[in-house]
Order: structure tokens, then sequence, then C-alpha cells
């Protein structure tokens, strides 16, 4: 899927499905246009493209930033980045996908 109607994908999603706050989805935008940025300066066009080492580059990049970003926001972006791009490493943590025993 093209990188921009993934995004708007998943804005939709966390908008309408999860029933995230108007300040969160905008913030969660604000996350992703560089994300989306980065990933075209790295000649990603298509979300299928995108690995989980490209997701923590990205991360670890705007982590170590000056000034560092606060630990909150830090923890929103890596949200709103896994999320969007299906992180296989996000989904091994949430409830939703863990076996129950």
């Amino acid at each position: 899927m093209q990188l921009d109607r993934a995004l708007d994908t998943y804005l939709r999603h966390v908008t309408i499905e999860r029933g995230l706050s108007a300040h969160t989805v905008a913030a969660y935008r604000r996350d992703l246009g560089p994300y989306r940025q980065w990933l075209t300066g790295r000649g990603i066009d298509d979300s299928t493209q995108v690995t989980p080492a490209l997701v923590t580059e990205f991360i670890a990049e705007r982590a170590a930033s000056d000034p560092p970003p606060a630990a909150t926001s830090l923890a929103r972006l890596q949200s709103s980045v896994r999320g969007c791009t299906g992180s296989s490493s996000s989904k091994a943590s949430t409830p939703s996908t863990r076996r129950r025993t």
C-alpha cells in the first residue's frame, strides 16, 4: 500500500475503531508526517517495504535528536509509527496478539 494511503488508513482506524481523541489523532498525524518524509528520503514509497529495523532506526534517530523529545512524546511516536506500519516488533508485545496460556 502506498505510504500516504497507509497513513490515512491508520489515522482513520485510530479515530473510528479505537476512538482516540482528536488531540491524540492530531499528535499522531504530526508524528507520522516526518516519518513519511524520512522513509521517502530512503526510497521507501510503499508500506510493505517498511521493516522493523527501519522503524527502530527512525525512532532511535528521533530519540538522539538535540534537544531530545520528552519521554511521553517519544512513547507516542513509537506507538504511532509502529501502529501505522504494522511493525512486527510492536505486534509481538500487544495484548491482542499474545497467546493466552
